[in-house]
């Protein structure tokens, strides 16, 4: 299971790493975009605009440190001696579902 984690971990990474592409590009133009509601006084959509970006960013920094959580346990497995098999089943296969729900 240790491998497993290893390599979805990285897969996650490397998906991730994708997401933060398309982040960053999409950066300039949604700054203008606010810039240019707070000129129009357009507070409502200013703030749809604004929260919206802040939920993408949020799930981004939390699939990261999930990708890096998997790769540390994923590290530390054969090290869990006193751990019951079924025990590291189920959370290695929590960990690896983790970033899609």
């Amino acid at each position: 299971m240790g491998n497993i984690l290893i390599i979805s971990g990285i897969f996650w990474m490397s998906v991730n790493s994708l997401l933060a592409l398309r982040l960053g590009l999409q950066h300039h133009p949604h700054v203008r975009l606010l810039k240019r509601l707070m000129k129009q006084n357009e507070y409502e959509e200013f703030e749809n605009h604004r929260s919206d970006w802040e939920w993408k960013r949020t799930v981004h920094g939390h699939q990261m440190l999930m990708s890096l959580v998997s790769i540390v346990i994923g590290l530390l497995v054969p090290h869990m001696t006193n751990s019951s098999g079924l025990y590291i089943y189920i959370m290695g296969t929590m960990l690896m579902l983790a970033p899609i729900l």
